[in-house]
């Protein structure tokens, strides 16, 4: 089941053009700007996307712009687990890392404390209504969740048509408070936040 909603998510993300992904991706971003725990939170975590993942651009500039403090994650390979750095310039803080992604450069950024971040924004393959969500495998994201604690929102970004009814989820997998999507915002218990639909 999992693996073939993970492939089938991934041919379908495969497909999307360049502009709709910037279309799409701006709808989610602005529907994530105005969540009320974005809104709150000073320390925000995001992405940046491969893999016709949905883009953050800009919610990482309006974090920049809007004096919120900016983590972005860097793949530590020797101790095989995300470590997150402060970004506050990025044509200077970022690099290519070792699995050929665009990182933090650890040098020029500085890691960011776990307990600065209040909402971090998590990419997957598929989401289902009660926020369990389907990664590529490797359960970076999860491991890194789970270290994080209840108080920290955490925030799945999808295009809507990742979204499922159900999927299998174990007690490692971390589910999400919300998911951000370009045609809604869903809440705890899969219910569509109509307060924060535009």
């Amino acid at each position: 089941m999992k693996a073939t909603l993970r492939e089938q998510m991934k041919q379908m993300r495969r497909a999307l053009g360049k502009a709709e992904v910037r279309g799409r991706s701006a709808l989610v971003a602005q529907r994530l700007i105005e969540l009320e725990a974005f809104r709150r939170a000073r320390g925000v975590m995001l992405y940046l996307p491969v893999r016709n993942e949905v883009d953050t651009t800009l919610a990482v500039t309006h974090c920049l712009n809007n004096g919120k403090t900016l983590g972005l994650p860097r793949m530590d390979a020797a101790n095989d687990r995300i470590v997150v750095h402060r970004v506050d310039d990025m044509t200077r803080q970022l690099a290519l890392g070792r699995m050929g992604l665009v990182e933090p450069d650890p040098v020029k950024a500085e890691v960011l404390p776990l307990d600065a971040i209040d909402l971090v924004a998590v990419p997957g393959l598929v989401f289902d209504r009660e926020g369990n969500r389907i990664g590529w495998g490797r359960g970076y994201y999860d491991a890194f969740l789970a270290g994080l604690g209840p108080r920290v929102c955490r925030v799945g970004l999808a295009y809507a048509f990742q979204i499922v009814e159900a999927i299998e989820h174990d007690g490692h997998d971390m589910p999400m408070h919300y998911i951000v999507t370009d045609e809604a915002t869903l809440g705890p218990t899969g219910q569509i936040r109509t307060d924060m639909l535009k």
